[in-house]
């Protein structure tokens, strides 16, 4: 074998490995959260939140499948309505449904989301000089298992972070532009 294939297969093992390590060592925090603060009262940011057929004005997947069809509890808002939904692959199929409201103060959430373990979420609203700020939050619950779940785990948790961070951004500012 000549030198510059094994050099070459040196620096590839090195990598694999390196990028194996770095797996296990990576942050597996619980969640993450963003918070902004939109022009209008708490009351007009939770109606926006609690009526879940409301989503459908602010979502920040609403842009993703203009097709997805969606199905509502009879009643679509406060504890136990629910909204499901069916999309293409970016939106995927789950179904959200309120644990506890607090009128003009919190909103707790349970997401399912395609096959993936329950995930709870929360908005909690302040009220604050230019009107209301409105923090969203995502707990992520890992069971990290098998040796593969340990490696790919802080990967996963990086990539969900990155786009999640970046569609609620997305959603509070779509619920910033269309509060009454």
């Amino acid at each position: 074998m000549g030198s510059l294939l094994k050099t070459s297969l040196s620096l590839f093992g090195i990598f694999i490995l390196a990028f194996i390590v770095v797996g296990f060592l990576l942050p597996r925090e619980n969640g993450f959260s963003v918070t902004k603060s939109i022009p209008c009262t708490p009351k007009k940011a939770f109606s926006m939140i609690n009526e879940l057929k409301n989503w459908e004005t602010w979502s920040p997947w609403k842009e993703d499948d203009p097709n997805m069809k969606r199905m509502y509890s009879e009643i679509s808002s406060g504890k136990d309505a629910w909204c499901s939904w069916d999309g293409n692959r970016t939106v995927g199929k789950g179904k959200l449904t309120i644990l506890d409201a607090k009128a003009d103060e919190k909103l707790d959430l349970l997401l399912h989301f395609n096959n993936e373990e329950d995930t709870k979420c929360s908005f909690r609203l302040v009220p604050s000089n230019i009107g209301t700020d409105i923090t969203w939050q995502i707990d992520l619950v890992s069971k990290e298992v098998s040796f593969l779940d340990k490696f790919t785990g802080g990967y996963k948790y990086l990539l969900m972070k990155f786009f999640l961070i970046q569609d609620f951004n997305k959603g509070l500012d779509n619920l910033k532009k269309n509060c009454p």
